[in-house]
């Protein structure tokens, strides 16, 4: 499908009556999504309107403007009705080419906006899991390497931006190398990976080397799009017409081949400073991940025959961090320091198997512990991504470590 017909297709098929993307059911879940794409898409083609016949960057803030709530928040979609109205729900995938649309577009406010919220709340504002009727509330996203240099590229001023601000640009991209080499090597398709971050990666990557290109951006490049499994075909699947996705896929083929045609890759290694960047800012996603939990919330314990109830808090920080970046795989050791009463240690050690599930070995004791250890000891093998160690943190942990907090 040539370029002109996917996107009437889009426009006729896949616009709602505000002129935002949905599937082909009418979920507009992706909508705030599917808005940063087209027009960053419809920018790197050169086309001066958007689908309405709107100038794009017009277009776009008129679109956005719809959804804000305030500025630097956003809902993904405008329908009230629905789960995705609440912006509690809006999550970094969805800010994700919000941002580069911003940037490729000179809306420099949109992103010093998005910093501004990030700076104020720390984190993303997805407190509620996707769906309705919503799940209990959950830890937020928060802030990874190649958002603060999507953010830079943007002319946004990161430099407050706790923790990725004391970076340069081109150590951040060092983390975009590390994506793209561990997204390279992942299979999408049928029963394997769904391709949803390759999408957001492709985009990130075709905005880097369009806009500031640092030689990491470019060796992050090589190397995925140089992959087996082209990107290409990595969107195929994702925006596949059995899932009622809009084709996308269609306009990305012209895009990347554009802006690959102006920006030629060539074979590009990392910096020599890459490895302790990475490994210093996957320390840092790590402890933010962690201290995102509760450890032994609501605590209880058996002294003898009677259950009693634990107030004393419990201290947690990540001490030690190990990534080799040159090999498949990382080494990842979380300790955190656990005041309880008295009494016994509770250690609990992981190993990340297939597919990268967590299975922990534990020895809860009674918790009634001062000073003692909680380490999570896990080879974090070539299916595991940055965000991949976030999630796996944040809710496969939490669930051990409610067994060892209410031992039975």
């Amino acid at each position: 499908m040539q370029v002109e017909k996917a996107l009437e297709e889009i426009k006729t098929n896949f616009l709602d009556e505000e002129g935002f993307i949905v599937q082909k059911d009418r979920d507009g879940g992706d909508s705030l999504n599917r808005l940063g794409h087209l027009y960053s898409l419809l920018f790197l083609l050169g086309r001066p309107e958007d689908l309405q016949g709107r100038p794009l960057a017009e277009g776009f803030r008129a679109q956005l403007a719809k959804v804000t709530v305030h500025p630097g928040l956003y809902r993904r979609h405008w329908d009230k009705q629905k789960w995705y109205y609440n912006e509690n729900t809006t999550s970094r995938d969805q800010y994700t080419p919000v941002v580069i649309a911003a940037g490729l577009l000179g809306e420099k406010q949109i992103n010093t906006d998005i910093i501004g919220y990030l700076k104020q709340n720390g984190s993303y504002p997805n407190t509620i899991p996707n769906g309705d009727p919503p799940g209990p509330p959950k830890a937020p996203d928060i802030l990874l390497p190649g958002n603060a240099a999507d953010l830079w590229r943007g002319g946004g001023d990161i430099s407050g931006l706790s923790p990725f601000g004391q970076f340069a640009l081109a150590e951040l991209d060092c983390a975009q190398v590390y994506m793209s080499r561990f997204r390279a090597l992942r299979q999408v398709g049928d029963g394997a990976d769904s391709g949803s971050d390759d999408l957001n990666l492709t985009i990130s990557l075709l905005y880097g080397l369009s806009q500031n290109p640092t030689e990491n951006l470019y060796a992050a490049a090589y190397e995925y799009f140089n992959a087996e499994q082209k990107p290409i075909d990595r969107l195929r699947y994702y925006f596949r017409p059995s899932s009622g996705a809009p084709p996308l896929a269609d306009v990305y083929k012209v895009a990347i081949e554009k802006v690959l045609q102006q920006h030629p890759l060539k074979p590009t290694s990392e910096s020599d400073v890459c490895k302790a960047k990475v490994s210093q800012m996957m320390q840092v996603i790590a402890d933010k991940a962690w201290k995102s939990l509760k450890i032994c919330d609501g605590l209880k314990t058996k002294v003898g025959p009677v259950t009693i109830g634990i107030d004393k808090p419990f201290n947690q920080t990540v001490t030690g961090f190990d990534f080799d970046f040159t090999k498949d795989y990382a080494k990842l050791t979380i300790n955190v320091e656990v005041t309880c009463q008295s009494g016994d240690s509770a250690l609990i050690k992981t190993e990340v198997k297939a597919q990268g599930k967590i299975v922990a070995e534990l020895n809860p004791s009674t918790c009634q512990v001062i000073n003692a250890t909680v380490s999570l000891e896990g080879k974090l093998l070539d299916l595991i991504t940055i965000q991949k160690i976030e999630r796996d943190v944040k809710d496969l942990v939490q669930n051990e470590l409610n067994k060892v907090c209410s031992p039975q």
